[in-house]
């Protein structure tokens, strides 16, 4: 206290002023400042909130009719049994009880589809950042699984109607894998922040393209940074496809 009295004293800024009035001035400059630090870290964490509240953190997959499955029987959450069994599954999810992962030596994945029951659900999908990514998550998913889940998972750069059975039972496959993503929501992606968050929504379903039918459906919602979300969305499509592969 001492040599910070003298250095004040020097400075001239407290001429003829007492140790008890300085130590008094002191303290309240040192509560005028915390007090600005505390109210940034409160409008700091009212920002992430808003952000987290934005895109809709925590909440579930909802079942709408996107057009994109041929109907939604069957959609449910996992059990008690299967969460036990199987910690990253989708939050809604179908296996038919004809699937037969085994068989299937080739899948097709084609570009992703962005069909939703609300258009404006998906208007994340005007940020730069998500322009391509209908391509960039079927990428991800077919190098994922290509030689892992599958002993050949191919993409075709083709456009494929989602309900059109006639044209999918004509591709060179055993089986397609499809996605379509029904919300995307991610305000402040383009603001520059690494960490902008993003709330994704992604319906996925594998047809037999034998017999035409979907043997396998799920709905799974992530919020995750905007650079990660094709991770998240994998980890649990590969939780499923080994519960499908385990229940046969």
């Amino acid at each position: 206290m001492k040599r910070l009295f003298f250095l004040i004293s020097i400075k001239g800024g407290v001429k003829g002023m007492s140790r008890i009035g300085i130590r008094e001035r002191m303290v309240k400059t040192a509560i005028l400042l915390t007090g600005v630090v505390t109210i940034g870290f409160s409008v700091s964490g009212c920002g992430a909130l808003l952000e987290l509240t934005m895109v809709g953190a925590g909440k579930s997959a909802t079942i709408e009719d996107t057009g994109f499955f041929q109907n939604y029987d069957g959609l449910a959450a996992a059990t008690d049994a299967d969460k036990k069994a199987y910690r990253n599954l989708p939050d809604l999810y179908y296996i038919s009880p004809n699937i037969n992962i085994k068989n299937y030596k080739k899948v097709i994945v084609p570009d992703f589809t962005s069909r939703s029951a609300d258009i404006s659900k998906i208007a994340g999908l005007q940020s730069k950042y998500y322009k391509t990514i209908r391509k960039d998550l079927a990428d991800n998913i077919a190098e994922t699984f290509n030689g892992s889940a599958f002993e050949k998972m191919i993409r075709i750069s083709e456009k494929v109607d989602p309900k059109d059975i006639a044209a999918i039972m004509k591709l060179s496959a055993d089986a397609v894998l499809m996605g379509n993503i029904k919300e995307l929501a991610a305000p402040l992606a383009d603001e520059g922040g690494g960490a902008a968050l993003a709330g994704v929504q992604i319906e996925y379903k594998i047809i037999d393209r034998k017999t035409g039918k979907e043997v396998l459906k799920a709905i799974h919602r992530s919020t995750t940074d905007k650079d990660k979300v094709a991770t998240a969305q994998i980890r649990v499509l590969s939780e499923l496809l080994n519960k499908a592969r385990n229940t046969q």
